[in-house]
């Protein structure tokens, strides 16, 4: 099926990921795409510190102000 919008093409809305090792190379920068594509992002880490961070950023990125 070709689309011909590419919002539509990566239209995450309703979904929801899961990110594990989200504080690993791409972790972050993918739990963000995801979030702009319309998901629900779980992120997971052994990190609790790094993902209380990582979430404040997020949330002020996407969801602040």
């Amino acid at each position: 099926m070709y689309m011909n919008n590419k919002k539509n093409l990566f239209d995450m809305s309703g979904q929801i990921a899961l990110i594990t090792r989200a504080l690993g190379l791409l972790g972050v920068e993918n739990s963000g795409v995801l979030l702009d594509s319309g998901a629900s992002v779980i992120m997971t880490d052994i990190n609790k510190e790094g993902l209380i961070k990582a979430y404040n950023t997020l949330l002020n990125t996407y969801f602040g102000d």
